[in-house]
């Protein structure tokens, strides 16, 4: 039985991969979403291991807390697995022209965001041991990778999860000298969930840059993360992967 815990569950990615996890009966998944009033797909699914609660990654961490403290009641042996997949994507100027607002706006979610989900799930995801490897992803992006050979590169959105790839590494550092054994062992990875036909990364996929570069639906992908999250081990913890657990270049 694993217990997960996945944000930006409304749609998309996060959607897909809340009703993959479902799919084994003995798995608990906590979903976030930013408005309850606005889930009209994630609500209508009856599972009584499912429970949704709000959560909005642009507030601050003790307003983050706050929306975490809930936990206590619904998973009194806390989470096991953590998917911070919760982020923006906005449309920039891909011409030689930063915006430092825009700029500002995407780190702000993107990756202050997810250091706040993570220092606020820290006592709920280390706090007992249910018998199960402790793992922690953030969904990231191959536009994150400064090596990889891509067509263009939105400063914004890559940079923040370039910044998120970084953060990966440096907490699975920090678990390979900690004294808690559950850090000790546990899997932190950065995963790219690959080309994916969302609201968000669809006019990604039509971009002329990106014709014949095989596009996944949100639950092709949701179904390869899923099996990566369960197979994983410390080989790739610290590691930027992509949807099938295989290594990419940071």
């Amino acid at each position: 039985m694993t217990t997960y815990l996945i944000t930006g569950a409304n749609r998309g990615i996060g959607l897909s991969l809340v009703k993959e996890a479902l799919k084994d009966s003995n798995n608990t998944v906590v979903a976030t979403v930013r408005d309850k009033s606005k889930t009209s797909e994630l609500s209508t699914i009856s599972n009584k291991n499912l429970h949704i609660i709000e959560l909005d990654t642009s507030q601050t961490l003790e307003e983050i807390k706050a929306s975490f403290s809930v936990l206590d009641s619904i998973v009194p042996n806390g989470v096991d697995t953590v998917v911070q997949n919760a982020g923006i994507a906005e449309g920039e100027d891909l011409q030689l022209k930063v915006f430092s607002k825009h700029v500002e706006k995407i780190f702000h979610v993107n990756f202050l965001g997810s250091v706040k989900v993570y220092e606020a799930l820290e006592p709920y995801w280390l706090s007992k041991d249910n018998g199960v490897q402790k793992k922690f992803f953030f969904i990231s992006s191959i536009f994150g990778s400064i090596t990889y050979p891509l067509p263009l590169r939105p400063v914004g959105y890559g940079g923040s999860k370039a910044a998120i790839n970084y953060f990966v590494s440096s907490v699975a550092l920090f678990g390979s000298k900690s004294t808690n054994e559950l850090f000790k062992n546990s899997v932190v990875s950065a995963i790219h969930p690959g080309l994916v036909t969302t609201d968000m990364g669809g006019p990604v996929t039509r971009m002329p840059e990106f014709q014949g570069i095989p596009s996944l639906t949100p639950e092709e992908s949701a179904a390869l993360l899923v099996s990566t999250f369960s197979k994983s081990d410390q080989s790739v913890n610290g590691k930027f992967i992509g949807p099938e657990g295989e290594l990419l270049p940071i």
